[in-house]
């Protein structure tokens, strides 16, 4: 019998009893028996190679396809022969038994395909694929070191050759889609695996994130909410319409990836975290970790570090599917050449957005200066909110009739820093929702010529020619980037051109929604890059929403702990929603009131309802103040809206990346942290649950 130091890694020593059951000693692999199996390898897929090609020289191609697929069958069974070796207590049967499975699931989905069964026969390649994974991980059980990765390889073969064999029938969507989710479940398990290595320390901070790991797969809730993310996500193409716009269904697709699986995961989230703490604490686990060389806030502190990190491992894999999912659909066929210029131009881009500011700025504000001393003169009680309310009135209004184009009429708005765009060269985007006013018709044309600089454009065949679009309606017009000037700014004139409605004596006007309505666009980055900004967004939103979960957890029961971080979640996901349905409750709008200001403006009128007997008014003033000042204290995710600005191909700039991370991940996640630990620390352990 050879010396222990000559045992390999693909074999096995002398069966050991231990516990009531076989369980196998593996040895380390030796460097010869290494070099040996790969030299075997390379020999194989070598003399296949040589074989078929000197067949297919001689004009024998299928000989020569035959012996170089037999080669690579062959080269296919040693190396699961190999990787067997390193856990299965007979290799050779666990090998054959594998290939068993495989072919068999093959060669059924085969027939019952070609039998006009389609659904059963995908049915039936899946159940073999996951049968064989199965197998794998049952060998491996006396060896769960080498586990994940052969499971890892054997759902990659097992699952490619099952993607591969649906293709071939014509299912093309449905193989992307198995390819996609066996290929991010595979990523999870083994990032997984990855994160047990960063956390291998056996106490502390890191050994209380590790359960938090391994809790993810194991908890029903945050299972089942992981399998709706890593099976949804790469089927989600299969239910858009492949008669609707390809722009359309890659930002639908976007949106509902991105945004879909960041709710899911928040809610993952939140039952993980609640549940882990709250598990602990009822059933005691907590004094074992807490008797350890650990502190409370050192407890909570792994518990939202184990959570942050399953979240960034589960992003990154999303995100490898969305950026792999929206590649395959942007080589899909377009309905027209606009349709493909838009999803490559507005879609799977980064571009940067420009408002309008008025070209004769001075002459604006003096303007308004004007308006406003004479609005003292004519009409002093219009003033009674104070002087600054009556000048944003009145610039309000002056803006909406800077925006509207009236007949006869021309309008001027200026575009500046297109530095960028004017150097790299291609088009600026110029995105318009006109409105066609004073007319009944919905969905009117609006016609206008446009000037560029005071050049009119565009001039064809010394002709300038107009536009033609449908009011109410987004529409983006690609301009020369040429037409930038060395300052990098754009002056565009608009001229109304609008046809006479019958029953009228003149044109309509046009008009813009202002801040909404018009804008410049123009690419400063790629897809890739755009998207790994957005969710790095997400990822900090999440660990805000931990934190929350940490804090609820740290000194709630579960079932009002899940309610609280939900709450907490829903206010900063709709704080902009919240905020203006406040101001409609309660008729005043105090969005930019200081915590001071709003005291006092709500106190007034408490004070003044409770005075006059009118206690549904007063009980309507508290409610109102309470979310006020839960709006206020919670950060709103509102301004970091990644999902949409990766969905419609606007650049989620570092700045936005900084901005989110100090006020949602620092600020907000830390408040939260902080108040958890304060919490936990006056919390008595001892009588919970008695």
């Amino acid at each position: 019998m050879p010396a222990a130091d000559d045992q390999s890694v693909l074999g096995l020593d002398d069966a050991l009893v231990a516990d009531g059951r076989q369980e196998a000693r593996i040895v380390p692999p030796t460097r010869r028996e290494i070099v040996t199996w790969l030299v075997t390898l390379g020999g194989i897929l070598g003399l296949a190679l040589m074989a078929g090609g000197l067949a297919a020289v001689q004009g024998f191609s299928s000989v020569g396809a035959a012996i170089a697929i037999a080669g690579g069958m062959t080269a296919l069974i040693w190396i699961w022969w190999g990787i067997f070796r390193t856990g299965s207590p007979s290799p050779a049967l666990s090998t054959s038994v594998l290939f068993a499975v495989l072919a068999t699931a093959a060669g059924s989905g085969e027939a019952v395909a070609r039998a006009g069964y389609p659904w059963p026969a995908v049915l039936l390649m899946a159940g073999g694929a996951v049968a064989a994974t199965r197998w794998t991980w049952k060998q491996f059980s006396g060896r769960p070191r080498n586990r994940t990765l052969a499971v890892v390889l054997t759902g990659l073969l097992s699952g490619g050759l099952t993607a591969w064999q649906m293709y071939r029938l014509g299912w093309t969507s449905a193989a992307v889609a198995l390819a996609g989710v066996t290929t991010l479940g595979l990523l999870t398990v083994l990032g997984q695996a990855v994160l047990r290595g960063i956390l291998a320390a056996p106490n502390g901070i890191c050994a209380v994130a590790r359960v938090i790991v391994e809790e993810a797969v194991r908890t029903r809730a945050t299972l089942v909410l992981l399998v709706i993310v890593l099976v949804s996500l790469p089927s989600l193409p299969l239910v858009l319409d492949s008669k609707e716009r390809l722009a359309y269904r890659i930002q639908f697709f976007l949106d509902w990836s991105l945004g879909g699986a960041t709710f899911l995961l928040a809610m993952m989230t939140i039952f993980l975290v609640c549940g882990s703490i709250c598990g602990d604490v009822d059933s005691r686990r907590v004094h074992m970790s807490l008797v350890k060389p650990l502190n409370r806030w050192q407890y909570l502190l792994g518990k939202l570090l184990g959570a942050t990190l399953v979240n960034g491992l589960l992003l990154a894999i999303v995100g490898v599917g969305i950026l792999t999912a929206a590649r395959v659909l942007e080589n899909a066929a377009a309905t027209d050449p606009a349709d493909r210029s838009a999803v490559e131009g507005q879609v799977l881009t980064a571009r940067r957005t420009v408002r309008p500011a008025h070209p004769k700025r001075a002459d604006f504000e003096l303007d308004i200066d004007a308006e406003v001393d004479r609005l003292k003169q004519d009409d002093p009680s219009a003033f009674t909110a104070g002087e600054e309310a009556a000048r944003a009135r009145i610039q309000a209004q002056k803006v909406q009739q800077w925006h509207s184009v009236y007949p006869d009429m021309v309008s001027s708005y200026l575009f500046e820093g297109l530095d960028t765009a004017r150097v790299s060269g291609g088009t600026v985007q110029l995105r318009l929702k006109p409105f066609a006013d004073n007319v009944n018709v919905d969905r009117a044309d609006v016609r206008f010529v446009l000037w560029l600089n005071d050049r009119p454009y565009p001039v064809e065949a010394g002709e300038h020619k107009e536009f033609t679009i449908t009011s109410g309606m987004v529409h983006t017009l690609d301009l020369p980037s040429g037409s930038v000037d060395a300052d990098g700014r754009l002056l565009v004139t608009f001229a109304n051109r609008n046809l006479i409605p019958a029953g009228a004596v003149r044109p309509t006007a046009i008009s813009f929604i202002p801040g909404q309505g018009m804008e410049m666009l123009y690419r400063v980055g790629t897809f890739e890059g755009n998207l790994l900004r957005g969710i790095l967004i997400c990822w900090i939103k999440l660990a805000m929403v931990a934190a929350a979960a940490v804090a609820a957890a740290s000194w709630l029961g579960f079932p009002t702990a899940v309610l609280t971080a939900l709450g907490i979640f829903a206010i900063a996901s709709a704080s902009a929603f919240l905020g203006d349905s406040l101001n409609i409750y309660t008729g005043a709008d105090m969005e930019n009131a200081g915590l001071i200001d709003l005291f006092n403006e709500r106190l007034y009128h408490f004070s003044k309802a409770v005075g006059e007997w009118r206690f549904w008014t007063a009980l309507k003033v508290v409610s109102s103040s309470v979310g006020e000042f839960l709006l206020l204290i919670v950060p709103s995710f509102g301004p970091y809206d990644a999902v949409t600005l990766v969905a419609t191909g606007r650049v989620v700039s570092t700045a936005d990346v900084l901005s989110c991370l100090a006020k949602v991940g620092l600020a907000g996640g830390g408040v939260l942290s902080l108040a958890a630990a304060a919490l936990f620390h006056g919390r008595d352990l001892v009588v919970i649950g008695e």
